[in-house]
């Protein structure tokens, strides 16, 4: 074949279903941010159809029956303060980490997409939250940013921090944002547990959303 007949038939390479399907096939990998994130997908994540999912937090997720990746972390010492004997969390703006070595080694294996999922509020999930943010624009990753702003009634402090990590991560990538409070609209005034337990199915119909994505694609264009 010479040149000009290749030419002809590039485009049909190029555009060809099997590709096509190729390109919109590719891997999903979730990494779930923090203690409440984590305990969200423990329970309920099993029938997630992704690729891997790579957990950090400061304890390993519990009777979960698909294989993981965990990453251990725990906030610094720095960060508490001691009152009556207890630690606290001090009452400061959360300040910006580094992603640690081990973790940017593992993300650095993954190939595809990445749906990185957060309760934003708490340290461990907002500070990674944000440093993840910053890393994927960094290396040019795909990749999709899922999280949750706290009820109301879990302080002013956890929703500020959450705000401004949404603020920061919004000016950089693009975010799907569950905030809390949209349960009582929904539901009214429910006991804590009820209020957390509809806010956690909220949260798995928002990421099982985007794992579907492809397949609609897919049977758009009947490959």
């Amino acid at each position: 074949m010479n040149t000009r007949e290749f030419l002809k038939v590039l485009p049909a390479i190029v555009f060809s279903p099997f590709l096509f399907k190729e390109f919109l096939a590719k891997k999903n990998h979730l990494i779930v941010l923090g203690s409440a994130a984590t305990r969200i997908i423990a329970n309920q994540g099993s029938d997630l159809k992704v690729d891997s999912i790579t957990f950090i937090n400061d304890s390993e997720p519990e009777n979960l029956a698909i294989p993981y990746k965990f990453i251990s972390y725990c906030p610094p010492e720095s960060a508490y303060m001691l009152l009556g004997g207890r630690k606290f969390l001090k009452n400061e703006p959360f300040p910006e980490i580094m992603l640690s070595e081990a973790f940017i080694k593992h993300l650095n294996k993954l190939k595809g997409k990445l749906i990185v999922f957060a309760a934003l509020g708490s340290y461990t999930g907002t500070t990674h939250f944000q440093a993840m943010s910053k890393y994927v624009i960094k290396k040019g990753m795909e990749a999709k940013f899922v999280f949750s702003l706290p009820f109301e009634f879990e302080g002013s402090k956890r929703m500020k921090d959450a705000k401004l990590c949404s603020d920061f991560s919004g000016n950089l990538c693009d975010l799907q944002i569950f905030p809390h409070e949209r349960i009582r609209k929904l539901y009214g005034n429910l006991c804590i547990r009820s209020a957390y337990a509809k806010a956690d199915i909220e949260m798995m119909r928002m990421i099982s959303k985007i794992l579907e994505l492809d397949k609609v694609y897919l049977n758009k264009y009947h490959i």
